[in-house]
């Protein structure tokens, strides 16, 4: 069972090495926008813009999708930051957004900004992103160093012998 375990521990850490590597590859060599996994975006949303649909602090997974009509809510960007609204009106290539809770509508976008469909929001993992995910994070990163140094002393005894 041990075995089984010290395996299982050893996929896991490399599989969260891997998706880190790859997130930073991502973000800084290839610079996208948005990192994905499978297709998939994962934000935070910073304000009510669209409440009571999606409040601020959740968690949203978008998808990129061919076509977009009114009602669907999506996360483009524009000025380099990310905005999450819904579509109110398509003229042609022109597609207008508003958020939820907002008087006014957005200024038009192009097809091009529109990084994704919401297909998935949650408060619950929005909190669990931005207080806990860094927390976990910073557990594992000691955890993988305690490991590499009982490593080394065991090799040390080890060779000592």
């Amino acid at each position: 069972m041990k075995k089984i375990l010290n395996i299982l521990e050893k996929i896991v850490l490399v599989l969260l090495i891997m998706l880190l590597i790859y997130a930073l590859y991502s973000k800084y060599i290839v610079k996208n926008k948005l990192t994905t996994i499978g297709g998939y975006g994962f934000l935070v949303v910073l304000t009510g813009s669209m409440e009571p649909e999606i409040g601020s602090g959740e968690l949203v997974i978008i998808k990129k999708e061919k076509n977009y009509i009114i009602n669907d809510i999506i996360t483009y960007i524009e000025n380099n930051n990310f905005i999450t609204h819904r579509i109110v009106e398509k003229q042609g290539e022109k597609i207008i957004t508003k958020g939820d809770y907002n008087n006014n509508i957005d200024l038009s976008i192009k097809n091009s900004q529109i990084l994704g469909k919401v297909v998935y929001h949650s408060k619950t993992l929005g909190i669990f992103v931005t207080k806990y995910l860094k927390i976990l994070f910073i557990i594992l990163i000691i955890f993988i160093f305690i490991r590499l140094i009982l490593r080394n002393e065991k090799m040390e005894e080890s060779i000592e012998k």
